[in-house]
């Protein structure tokens, strides 16, 4: 199963625009016409994960008087993340699905004698603050169709 998916990693947002705007054109090129007898098949879902890690930490190591510039222009980066994804999809007809934080409950629950809702997955997995931590998006290229065509 994991030979038809294809995993590449940026660490900042420059990095994810190239990615998007220029390697993947080309990657998905190549693998949107398989050649006759090849196994392979043609890309039909792209997931960027973790997208907000990569902004968040091009943020965080700016000072606070230039972080409010910053945030304009991350703003603009961001939609031409948006913007290049969205042409990919509609030129390869292919699913895409960004997830902002991958996240989870780490800490074992509590047992209080007061009624609670259940806990919410709030725990960020994946922030740079965090020990273990990636700091960086991924995407993957599963290689199989959503459904048969």
């Amino acid at each position: 199963m994991m030979e038809n998916v294809h995993l590449t990693r940026v660490h900042n947002p420059q990095t994810l625009i190239h990615t998007i705007h220029y390697c993947l054109s080309i990657f998905l090129g190549r693998h949107s016409m398989p050649k006759e007898g090849s196994p392979a098949r043609p890309i039909k879902l792209i997931i960027l994960d973790s997208i907000g890690v990569i902004f968040r930490a091009d943020l965080e190591q700016l000072k606070q008087s230039s972080a409010k510039f910053r945030m304009t222009e991350r703003a603009a980066e961001m939609n031409q993340v948006a913007d290049g994804l969205k042409v990919l999809a509609d030129q390869y007809r292919l699913t895409v699905v960004v997830v902002n934080q991958v996240s989870d409950v780490m800490a074992p629950p509590s047992f209080s004698s007061e009624l609670a809702l259940p806990r919410p997955h709030n725990t960020i997995v994946g922030h740079p603050s965090q020990p273990g931590s990636l700091g960086s998006a991924a995407i993957l290229f599963p290689l199989f169709p959503l459904s048969p065509a």
